[in-house]
């Protein structure tokens, strides 16, 4: 029967004839020289030193490292690196030998132009010093795709949209010179157009529906982006982004290269906060009034939270904040009955 107390005496058998196959040799002083990175001295430690037979075995390198204290998965990773080792410096060899120019091929570099090592056929950055492999093809004998041009339309039934089309990508500026029943037209063209655009790009759709008419009246009564609006979670901005110059690239919303699901503060001066989470935009607006307070500013600032995040003890903080403040900071609650 293996148990515990058998296996460990195994294992000391096996260290006790493993070190009985060692061979301690003497060796004058002055042939030992042991170096450490945490020392400076370089003279002799130790006048003996430990030789290892040479013998390949399994058996042998697994008592080795019994003796020595070495697990054997260790010593066994070890050869196996010092073998890929002697791969890849015979690979760099045999490459170093082939005479290449740093012509194109398909589009992409033959050879690295930082450290000239030769590319393999399907190598995208260098083998040797990590650097990009220059030029435009993508893996192996397949041409980089051409670049998409950016959609200009979904796959709602065209609608006309004449108020919002007179916005261009100038801003805001015409929507606080607009009536009552252009105010209602405007929202309308702004509901088709966050629907066409989320039916190429997907996304949060409800969120920013919900808020339609509150963001053409925000634009409308407010002085933006003077006075800032801060979008709780953000994830709600879509018609904010319809009218405040970015319009033209609303097909792109959450694309590689496109404008942001989000508010995004370096995309336009109309997103004064950029966040992604949900609670904080009340501290962020008493931030924004604090400061006008301080620099003796004039404006408003707005914080537009939902009844979901307005549960967040964060929110409350902030509340709590302002009032002690005394700030006139601007809270409106978007109430969806969802909480």
């Amino acid at each position: 029967k293996f148990t515990a107390q058998t296996f460990g005496d195994f294992l000391q058998q096996s260290a006790l004839k493993a070190m009985s196959s060692l061979l301690v040799e003497q060796v004058p002083p002055s042939a030992v020289r042991e170096f450490s990175k945490w020392s400076q001295s370089t003279g002799p430690l130790s006048n003996k030193r430990i030789v290892v037979p040479t013998e390949n075995s399994s058996s042998q390198k697994i008592s080795t490292c019994l003796a020595l204290g070495v697990p054997a998965g260790l010593v066994a990773a070890h050869s196996r690196r010092r073998r890929n080792y002697r791969k890849r410096l015979a690979l760099a060899a045999a490459q170093s030998q082939t005479s290449v120019t740093n012509d194109t091929f398909k589009g992409a570099a033959k050879v690295c132009s930082e450290c000239g090592n030769v590319f393999m056929e399907d190598d995208i950055f260098c083998r040797k010093c990590g650097a990009p492999r220059s030029g435009t093809l993508g893996v192996g004998q397949k041409q980089a795709s051409p670049k998409e041009e950016e959609p200009k339309k979904g796959h709602f039934p065209p609608k006309a949209t004449p108020l919002l089309d007179s916005l261009g990508d100038e801003g805001t500026q015409q929507i606080r010179n607009m009536n009552v029943p252009e105010l209602k037209q405007l929202a309308e063209e702004v509901r088709w157009q966050v629907l066409d655009a989320v039916s190429v790009t997907g996304g949060h759709l409800g969120a920013g529906l919900g808020v339609v008419e509150l963001t053409v009246a925000l634009h409308h009564v407010y002085d933006t982006p003077r006075d800032e609006i801060c979008w709780d979670v953000a994830h709600q901005c879509q018609p904010h982004k319809v009218l405040t110059g970015r319009r033209s690239r609303i097909y792109t919303l959450r694309q590689g290269g496109g404008l942001s699901g989000f508010a995004k503060r370096k995309e336009s001066v109309y997103d004064a906060f950029g966040a992604g989470h949900s609670s904080t935009s009340i501290s962020a607006a008493v931030g924004f009034q604090t400061a006008k307070d301080r620099l003796q500013r004039s404006g408003h600032s707005i914080a537009v939270i939902g009844d979901g995040a307005i549960t967040g003890g964060m929110a409350w903080e902030a509340m709590n904040h302002a009032g002690g403040l005394g700030s006139k900071v601007v809270v409106i609650l978007n109430d969806n009955g969802q909480v």
